[in-house]
């Protein structure tokens, strides 16, 4: 029975040698053998892994077999650097020649491209004002150059030739709003890596001579306020003079933001080319209402049939440039004033106020400045000055302190006598 049971273990034996023997060395058995890094999707092999911390899985592109399984398993980092190595490169190569697609594009079409973005994202004023710059001073000279033809010499050349209708050299103001405009386009074609760097930084041009503010006297403004024929006229002279508002916002105002009982106007609105619109800076502002605009709009809205505080005999918004400068000419004239522009008003509430001694700060409120930088900047001329003594509490509370000073002098003084 030994020799049989062991004959029949030396046959099975046999049989399985030979049959492993036989086995080819690479199967479906090989790829179901769990690896670390790498697995079978589809008949290709992919790589999982972390490379200073962040977590890949990548296809390896190669065929999914035994072979190819434990090398790629055994060799993951370099296999997997290799991959993202070559991602980067086909990225880089894409974005080059995406590049140069876009600065391929001349100014004139890179300029169409920001002015519909500039749509989202700038009051309608502002937008109407650029595109009036390009197509006037712009376009014809540079508009067909590539954005990166646009060099050092290009810039420079060409802000200092600019002109204007007259074949003049152009006014300093004007050539700012240009190389502001063309500040814009270069910029932004910096940032999308058009270009290496804006050109238009380095051209210098002449300094802007701000335009003098023309304030109206007190005695001026009372001949202007009597002169007034009618609520409506009054009513528009006394709120511009005495709050501060912009031209457009003044056109703007409706009775909803006139609060009577808190004597206070919200500012939320403005008035350009007859359509409503935000505020210059695009916020709003509640401003105090003195009583005599209080008293001058509560005699307009006894009158009044419409939302508009300021409003046509139908009850439309006053809302073209030519009916207000018809009513501001009419009131100079037969005022017998000089023309001024109604901006003046502005002006003339903000020299007023800061002149008679009023806080600076409420004054910059008023008028709807983002700092006191702007305002300042405008009226500084106009803060008081006096001959009073400053800091007059220094001597108050630190009294003491002064005749410190006093007794070291008499002892200094006795010291020397004593020398």
């Amino acid at each position: 029975m030994m020799r049989k049971t062991s004959h029949f273990k030396q046959e099975r034996s046999g049989k399985m040698l030979e049959s492993k023997s036989l086995q080819p060395p690479f199967t479906k058995v090989g790829l179901m053998k769990k690896y670390k890094h790498v697995y079978a999707r589809n008949g290709i092999i992919y790589i999982a892994g972390t490379i200073q911390g962040v977590r890949y899985r990548k296809s390896t592109g190669k065929v999914a077999n035994a072979l190819n399984m434990r090398w790629c398993d055994e060799n993951w980092q370099n296999v997997l650097q290799d991959i993202l190595a070559n991602e980067g490169m086909e990225k880089v190569a894409k974005a080059k020649v995406e590049i140069e697609r876009r600065g391929s594009l001349t100014l004139e079409r890179y300029a169409e491209k920001m002015f519909e973005i500039w749509q989202t994202v700038c009051k309608k004023s502002t937008l109407d004002m650029r595109k009036r710059v390009f197509r006037t001073y712009v376009m014809g000279k540079i508009g067909d150059l590539k954005i990166n033809e646009i060099d050092y010499s290009v810039c420079r050349d060409f802000i200092h030739s600019l002109k204007d209708k007259n074949g003049n050299a152009l006014g300093a103001a004007m050539v700012k709003n240009v190389k502001i405009l063309l500040n814009l386009f270069l910029n932004e074609a910096v940032r999308e890596k058009i270009i290496a760097e804006n050109p238009m930084k380095a051209v210098r041009t002449m300094k802007v001579i701000r335009k003098s503010v023309e304030p109206f006297t007190e005695r001026e403004m009372s001949l202007m306020i009597e002169s007034c024929e009618n609520s409506l006229e009054r009513a528009f002279i006394v709120t511009a003079f005495f709050t501060g508002m912009r031209t457009g916002e003044l056109l703007a105002l409706q009775w909803d933001c006139v609060d009577f009982t808190n004597k206070t106007i919200l500012v939320k609105s403005s008035v350009y080319k007859g359509e409503l619109s935000t505020t210059k800076t695009g916020k709003e502002r509640q401003i105090d209402m003195l009583p005599i605009v209080e008293s001058a709009l509560k005699r307009l809205k006894e009158e009044s049939n419409s939302d508009f505080c300021f409003c046509t005999k139908y009850g439309k918004m006053l809302s073209g440039t030519g009916s207000i400068r018809r009513l501001w000419c009419k009131i100079l004239q037969d005022s017998g004033i000089a023309y001024r522009n109604v901006y003046q008003t502005r002006h003339t509430f903000a020299s007023l106020m800061i002149s008679k001694g009023e806080n600076v700060m409420w004054v910059q409120r008023m008028l709807g400045h983002s700092d006191l930088r702007v305002t300042f900047s405008h009226y500084a001329k106009y803060v008081p000055t006096s001959n009073t003594q400053k800091a007059s509490f220094v001597s108050e509370s630190f009294g003491n302190v002064l005749s410190c000073f006093e007794v070291d002098s008499e002892k200094n003084h006795a010291k020397n006598i004593l020398c």
